[in-house]
């Protein structure tokens, strides 16, 4: 297993009003050299630099807060330099709406006190960190950028394709501790076999005994193999968004949704599993879903699936620590896989 240094963001400090605080509220970098000097929104160079693209935005933050960490000047304060930092993670998570009101979503009292000995850590201030924060956001802006004939084109390039041939499948989960999420601010360098031990030590903290839950929390992320073998961390990582609404009542599948580990893992894993965890495996990120934002599209059976899904969904993303090495049992989770899944599989 292994170890990272990389994590979330804090709560801003209640600061006078700065321009690090502008840099928040606009999601744009402070005034350059020589350009107007003031604390207020809505002068011409903030209107100006709104215009820029995320990517712009995330090179300029770059350029400001390497200065920020490198400077000894006086007006260069611990608490501005903060600001900036927490900033840029307000952008990576701006770029995508879902993830941007996660923490908001999360419910602590569903769960027991052993759990949440292992909910989310919050982050260091270390320069790596905020480098990965800028990258993250990059990756997001990709993942935005796809289009109803990105999706064909995804769909068409990975169908049915196979990868390890076939492989002991429990050695197919370990194979997630080669990647990480790139996308994911929170868990930085902290590989993706770490992160669904650290769910599934969650869940049994909590005494659930529902295997397919259990199971899920294994295996909702095994798509993610997929940036092994050359796929774009934006077409890999992120959480999913409609591209294209669907048919009220003809069911999420009626909708052109972005395409990413969820749909590959969901084409991998479906012929071994029930249609409700399949389902679930395959919009596992698409949060307009969780908060009922296409409930009209849904069937019936997935208003029932939906269930199962929000519970997933708050393991997930509760549970996640770029400073804690989970400890699991490994012949129960073993067992808890092969429920589902045989000693072999083709992938």
């Amino acid at each position: 297993m292994l170890e990272a240094q990389v994590s979330s963001l804090a709560q801003p400090s209640m600061v006078p009003p700065t321009r690090a605080q502008n840099y928040i509220a606009c999601q744009c970098p402070p005034h350059p050299p020589g350009a107007e000097d003031s604390r207020h929104v809505g002068i011409p160079y903030w209107k100006s630099i709104m215009k820029m693209s995320r990517i712009q935005c995330a090179e300029e933050f770059s350029k400001f807060s390497l200065q920020a960490f490198q400077s000894s000047e006086k007006d260069v304060q611990d608490d501005e330099t903060q600001m900036v930092q927490e900033s840029v993670l307000a952008l990576s998570l701006k770029s995508a709406s879902s993830d941007f009101v996660v923490s908001k979503a999360l419910r602590l009292d569903n769960h027991t006190e052993e759990a949440l000995k292992f909910r989310n850590a919050p982050n260091g201030n270390d320069r790596d960190a905020f480098r990965f924060k800028i990258a993250a956001s990059r990756v997001y802006d990709a993942s935005r950028s796809q289009t109803a004939e990105t999706v064909r084109n995804l769909s068409a390039k990975w169908d049915r394709k196979i990868l390890f041939g076939k492989i002991n499948s429990w050695e197919l989960l370990e194979k997630l501790s080669l990647t990480i999420d790139a996308s994911d601010n929170v868990l930085g360098s902290t590989s993706q076999y770490i992160h669904v031990l650290q769910v599934f030590e969650a869940m049994v903290a909590d005494d659930v005994t529902d295997k397919r839950l259990l199971f899920l929390g294994l295996a909702h992320d095994i798509g993610k193999v997929l940036s092994l073998f050359g796929e774009s961390d934006g077409n890999v990582d992120c959480s999913t968004f409609v591209i294209k609404p669907g048919v009220a009542g003809k069911g999420v599948n009626s909708s052109i949704v972005s395409w990413n580990h969820d749909e590959f893992g969901y084409q991998k894993l479906k012929d071994y599993l029930s249609q409700e965890m399949a389902w679930v495996v395959r919009y596992h990120s698409l949060y307009p879903l969780l908060v009922g934002g296409l409930d009209e599209l849904l069937l019936p059976e997935e208003h029932e699936w939906k269930k199962l899904l929000q519970k997933l969904w708050e393991y997930d993303h509760l549970f996640k620590n770029s400073k804690h090495i989970p400890v699991v049992d490994a012949e129960y989770a073993k067992s808890i896989w092969h429920e589902y899944l045989p000693k072999e599989i083709m992938f």
